[in-house]
């Protein structure tokens, strides 16, 4: 887990804090820890009350992203929606057309 010390006193200050990162070993525990639930549950409602975008991290089944969607959660990356893949291939991806995006990855891009 990466927490920024001081979060409030440092957005009191002008620094201009956007997104919170969920890291994916808090994602990994949606499914069999209740208490790392508990955790999400709580840094995403921090992350609201500061206007803060949440981002989750290593989403890689449909319960984790189930959960993170149901607790307000728009933004998500992980292997449940594209797989990892060379520079080679990324550069290939955005320059070709939409039909060689990842089927896995078509249509999961949204906003709030």
């Amino acid at each position: 887990m990466r927490l920024l010390p001081n979060v409030a006193n440092t957005r009191q200050k002008g620094l201009p804090l956007t997104v919170l990162k969920l890291d994916r070993v808090l994602v990994q525990d949606i499914s069999h820890v209740a208490r790392g639930q508990k955790l999400l549950k709580a840094m995403i409602h921090l992350a609201r009350e500061l206007d803060l975008q949440v981002v989750a991290k290593g989403v890689e089944t449909e319960e984790q992203a189930s959960f993170l969607k149901a607790h307000g959660v728009a933004y998500a990356q992980g292997w449940l929606y594209v797989p990892a893949m060379t520079g080679d291939a990324l550069i290939q991806c955005a320059t070709n057309n939409s039909n060689s995006i990842p089927k896995q990855f078509r249509g999961h891009a949204h906003a709030e």
